[in-house]
C-alpha cells in the first residue's frame, strides 16, 4: 500500500509551484532587466529560491521563458501597435489593467 501512495504523490504534484516569495524574487530580477538569464545565473536564481521552498534550474529556467510570454502577451493587449508604451516599464501595470484611455488624453 505504501508503494502506491508514493506513486500517487509523485504523479498528482508533479508541477512545480512557486511559493509567493519565490515569485516576488523572480519578478523583481526580470523587471530589473534579467529576461534571460544565462546558465550560470539560473543555477544561482535556483540556489537563491531553495531558502524558500524546493526549486530546481529547469523551473526557473521555465518560469522566466513563460513570464517573458505573459508579458509580451499582455504588452500586446495593453498596446497592439507597440507604440505607446515603447518608453515605460510594462511592470507598471497590472494584468488587467488598461490605461489606453489615459495615455492618450494625456498625449
Amino acid at each position: 500500500m505504501m508503494t502506491s501512495e508514493m506513486e500517487s504523490e509523485r504523479y498528482t504534484s508533479q508541477r512545480w509551484r512557486p511559493t509567493d516569495d519565490q515569485i516576488k524574487m523572480m519578478t523583481n530580477i526580470y523587471n530589473y532587466g534579467v529576461t534571460h538569464p544565462s546558465r550560470a545565473q539560473v543555477v544561482e536564481i535556483a540556489s537563491r529560491l531553495r531558502t524558500f521552498a524546493d526549486a530546481t534550474e529547469y523551473n526557473v529556467h521555465c518560469w522566466f521563458n513563460n513570464h517573458g510570454n505573459r508579458v509580451r502577451r499582455w504588452q500586446a493587449e495593453i498596446d497592439p501597435t507597440g507604440t505607446l508604451f515603447s518608453q515605460l516599464p510594462l511592470y507598471m501595470y497590472g494584468k488587467n489593467s488598461h490605461h489606453t484611455s489615459i495615455f492618450i488624453e494625456i498625449f
